[in-house]
C-alpha cells in the first residue's frame, strides 16, 4: 500500500479562471489566465518535490483539499481570531469548485494518472493565521 502524500503551498490560492476565447482572421485560440496558469505551475512544482520521483498513484485515491485564507485587514481583532479560530466561516469568493480544479489538473500530471482515479474528494475553505493550500492524496478505502 502506497503512503499518503501531503503538499503545501504558502500563499493565497488562487482559483482555475475561466479559459478566455478570441478570434483573429478567422482563427479561435483559447488561453487560460495568466494567474491561473502560473499558481498551476506552481502547485505542479510543489507536488513534483514532494513525490520525490516515487511512482505515481496506481488505482483509486481519495485527495482531501484544505484552501486557508488569512482574515482581511480591515476586520477588528476580535473578529479577525474568531475567523481564525473558525466561528466566521470564508463565504466569500473564490468559489471552492474553482479552488480544487486548480489543484486536481497540475497534480494528474505528477501524483496520480489519471484524473478517473480520483474516486473522492474532501475540500475545506476557511480563514487561518496564514494563507495556504494543503492536499493530501492517498488510496482510496473500498
Amino acid at each position: 500500500m502506497s503512503e499518503p502524500v501531503t503538499i503545501c503551498l504558502q500563499g493565497i490560492p488562487v482559483p482555475k479562471g475561466r479559459p478566455r476565447v478570441s478570434s483573429f482572421r478567422g482563427r479561435v485560440t483559447v488561453r487560460t489566465p495568466e494567474a491561473s496558469r502560473v499558481y498551476e505551475e506552481a502547485v505542479k512544482l510543489t507536488a513534483w518535490r514532494e513525490m520525490r520521483g516515487r511512482a505515481k498513484f496506481d488505482g483509486p485515491v481519495h485527495v482531501e483539499l484544505r484552501f486557508q485564507f488569512a482574515p482581511p485587514q480591515s476586520w477588528s481583532e476580535k473578529k479577525k481570531l474568531a475567523a481564525i479560530a473558525g466561528e466566521i466561516p470564508h463565504t466569500s469568493k473564490p468559489d471552492i469548485d474553482n479552488l480544487v480544479k486548480a489543484w486536481l489538473d497540475p497534480m494528474r500530471l505528477v501524483v496520480f494518472g489519471d484524473d478517473a482515479a480520483v474516486t473522492s474528494i474532501t475540500a475545506e475553505k476557511r480563514f487561518g493565521t496564514c494563507s495556504l493550500a494543503v492536499a493530501t492524496v492517498k488510496v482510496a478505502q473500498p
